[in-house]
């Protein structure tokens, strides 16, 4: 026999023995990358729309900075008052409750002078998340019986707020007797620190 023939036929049977026992499974790779391709881009496309459905989702940590109690400081005219309080907000809409003593009246006459106030308020433009608000609401005062309606205007921060209040005393007690309307409107200014 010739060594030529026999060197290819060794050759032969080794080439075709490579094909026979390779893995049947075994995917071309060009197949193999169109199949996963597809795949690919439908998982972009699905993680892309999941995020746009998911931005405008309210996050915990924004419910929580729309709600926060405060520390108060405000004057009416001039006299000053520090108090406490409670602000809520839910998209456009939120209220505040707040409690006040006048540290001066309250030490000259040996007794708690105060007011506490409740607010709706109205947040502007809620789609560029604006903190600019105006409300509406009603004041007490203790221990003198008074009800004063009021307007406020303001700028909420994240937990921090500076508003103008304008009150309309409407009915208040004095020496035990009943008086109408006080035609003078009476302003006030407060800072609102939260923690």
């Amino acid at each position: 026999m010739n060594i030529k023939k026999i060197m290819s036929f060794i050759a032969l049977a080794m080439v075709s023995s490579t094909f026979v026992f390779a893995n049947i499974n075994d995917e071309n790779p060009s197949e193999k990358f169109t199949k996963e391709l597809p795949n690919t881009i439908n998982q972009e496309k699905n993680s892309s729309i999941i995020e746009e459905k998911t931005k405008n989702l309210p996050i915990e940590e924004n419910k929580k900075k729309n709600s926060f109690a405060y520390l108060n400081l405000q004057t009416i005219y001039y006299l000053p008052e520090i108090g406490f309080g409670y602000r809520h907000k839910a998209t456009t809409i939120g209220y505040d409750l707040n409690f006040a003593l006048d540290p001066i009246l309250t030490t000259a006459m040996s007794l708690p002078i105060g007011t506490i106030n409740a607010s709706l308020l109205n947040y502007f433009n809620s789609k560029n998340n604006s903190n600019y608000y105006i409300g509406i609401g009603v004041m007490g005062s203790f221990p003198l019986a008074v009800a004063a309606p009021h307007l406020c205007f303001g700028k909420q921060f994240e937990k921090s707020f500076v508003q103008l209040k304008v009150h309309f005393p409407t009915y208040y007690i004095e020496n035990g007797k009943p008086y109408g309307p006080l035609l003078i409107p009476i302003p006030s200014l407060s800072i609102g620190f939260g923690f």
